[in-house]
């Protein structure tokens, strides 16, 4: 091949491999989970960044099952499957409104937005505020339970046959418990069990927010108190604290949010040890028990408020 070919022929193959990008107007999509955002559309490319959930990207396009995302200063790629929210630039209808975080409140967290859910409930919202939509505003009241694969609470899948796979094994009910080990006792095994079977079942939002955060539960006859290894996700707990709490399912359910938190926390670069993690903790801590249990769990929210109102009190923090 001579010369004047050569350059020609390898510009057309290059372009050849590159991506077809869907050409569209730019909109924006909100993450639900905390989504690794790569440098090319395929599961071995390198990761460069990762988005937190609740994050709100800007899309540039489509390629085959694949998002285009403005994450500045790099333009990176996202899973189409794995679960967000395309965020409109407009409001809800009233129909569709069942959280107080359309009506009087504007919510930025997970804890807002379930507490808001409650508040609907118990037709406990104030007076409608006048909307402030944004395109970078959350609207869709179903962020919370969004969750349809195995993939998304524990299943390590990377390709698409395995998402198709767990797809399928989440409406068989099918996923079990992978991704979390749970190390001890038959009956602590089975307590532990029989609380992530109730989280899965009532929220699968707070299922994956704890398995994707707790790696083991170990029951640890070493230990004089309950501990988690943020790095790890290995959380040692001990048998007083066995013999302490873990009748009670709402204490169980509490704990390991309390402690997935911790995990969640480190991983994004937030973890501290001290006060403003604690509160930060407890705070999920409520949300979890909150959604899961909507009635029959008075006391034990009464005690983690009283708690989280006195956490700047020596006297209440535990973790001394």
């Amino acid at each position: 091949m001579s010369r004047k070919l050569l350059y020609p022929v390898l510009i057309a193959t290059l372009l050849l491999a590159l991506p077809i990008v869907t050409a569209q107007t730019d909109y924006y999509i909100q993450a639900k989970f905390r989504t690794n955002l790569r440098a090319a559309p395929s599961l071995d490319s390198r990761v460069v960044t990762t988005a937190e959930a609740g994050e709100t990207l800007l899309v540039l396009g489509i390629s085959d099952r694949w998002i285009k995302i403005n994450r500045k200063p790099y333009d990176v790629w996202m899973a189409e499957w794995v679960a967000h929210t395309r965020v409109e630039a407009s409001v809800s209808t009233q129909s569709e409104i069942d959280n107080c975080c359309f009506v009087d409140r504007q919510c930025a967290n997970d804890h807002e937005w379930t507490a808001g859910y409650w508040a609907y409930q118990n037709n406990q919202c104030g007076p409608p505020v006048t909307p402030q939509i944004t395109e970078t505003t959350a609207i869709d009241s179903d962020t919370v339970e969004s969750v349809d694969n195995c993939c998304q609470i524990g299943w390590l899948c990377q390709s698409d046959q395995e998402w198709r796979t767990g797809y399928i094994a989440f409406h068989t009910n099918q996923c079990e418990h992978y991704g979390i080990e749970i190390e001890g006792p038959d009956s602590f095994v089975a307590q532990l069990h029989r609380a992530l079977d109730l989280i899965r079942d009532r929220s699968p939002y707070w299922y994956a927010y704890i398995i994707d955060g707790l790696t083991k539960v170990r029951y640890d006859p070493q230990a004089s108190f309950s501990f988690v290894y943020s790095h790890s996700g290995v959380w040692h707990v001990p048998p007083s604290r066995v013999e302490h709490s873990f009748g009670d399912m709402t204490s169980i359910v509490g704990s390991l949010a309390h402690e997935a938190c911790h995990v969640h926390r480190h991983l994004s670069g937030q973890g501290s040890y001290g006060l403003v993690e604690e509160r930060a903790c407890l705070e999920q801590q409520i949300a979890a028990v909150t959604a899961i249990f909507p009635t029959g769990s008075e006391g034990y929210l009464n005690w983690a408020t009283d708690l989280l109102a006195n956490i700047e009190n020596p006297e209440y923090q535990w973790w001394h």
